[in-house]
């Protein structure tokens, strides 16, 4: 954050690539996953060892993203209310979209069902 406070719009940059790429992989496995069934269709356990580390990168990402937060507030409202509102949007998508899948209640390895549970 202090980083952030000295170069937010470097930093809101920076940040905003990894979590948007991330945030489309966690939404993309609504096609693979099988909500009847409650499992994911990953058997190999290379890509279960992938998702584990994206789900990790994503969760620190969006924790990240609390952080970085404040600099849309106050002063700066007006000047990145368009970076923001992008922000909002994208998360109320992957909101919804975990309210509505509730992938941390599938049957996946302990690992990964702990990511879902911290994303």
């Amino acid at each position: 954050m202090k980083v952030a406070d000295l170069l937010p719009t470097d930093v809101l940059r920076i940040v905003y690539g990894p979590f948007k790429e991330t945030s489309q992989t966690y939404l993309n496995l609504e096609g693979i996953a099988d909500p009847a069934a409650g499992k994911l269709a990953i058997a190999d356990p290379t890509q279960l060892r992938e998702l584990h580390l994206v789900l990790r990168d994503f969760a620190a990402l969006l924790q990240l993203v609390g952080r970085v937060s404040s600099l849309f507030i106050g002063e700066s409202f007006l000047e990145r209310s368009q970076e923001g509102n992008e922000l909002i949007k994208q998360l109320i998508v992957l909101a919804t979209f975990g309210s509505k899948m509730r992938l941390y209640a599938y049957s996946v390895p302990t690992e990964i069902a702990n990511d879902f549970v911290l994303v």
